[in-house]
C-alpha cells in the first residue's frame, strides 16, 4: 500500500539559476543606463530567496512620473506569461 502525501507538509522548491541570472542581467542593464546619466528616478521591488519582499527607490525630480511607470510595470506583471519580458 502506497502512503499518501501529508497535506500539511510544505515542500520547498529550490530557486533556479535561470531566475538569479535574469535578476543580475536586468540590474546590470539598468545600471548601464544609469551610468550614462539617462535615469533620473528608479523604483525597485524584489523577492528574496526566502520569499520576502525588498523595495528601494530614488524619486528623481518627478515622483508622479515614477508612480506612473510603476503602474505600467504593474500592468505588465499582471499580464505576464512565461517567457515574456
Amino acid at each position: 500500500m502506497e502512503a499518501k502525501p501529508d497535506p500539511l507538509v510544505v515542500h520547498l522548491v529550490p530557486k533556479t539559476q535561470e531566475h538569479r541570472d535574469g535578476v543580475i542581467k536586468t540590474l546590470k542593464n539598468m545600471l548601464e543606463i544609469a551610468e550614462r546619466g539617462e535615469l533620473l528616478g528608479i523604483a525597485i521591488a524584489a523577492v528574496d530567496n526566502e520569499g520576502f519582499t525588498q523595495t528601494a527607490f530614488e524619486p528623481g525630480d518627478n515622483i508622479a512620473t515614477l508612480i506612473g511607470a510603476n503602474e505600467r510595470l504593474k500592468h505588465r506583471l499582471l499580464e505576464y506569461r512565461d517567457g515574456d519580458v
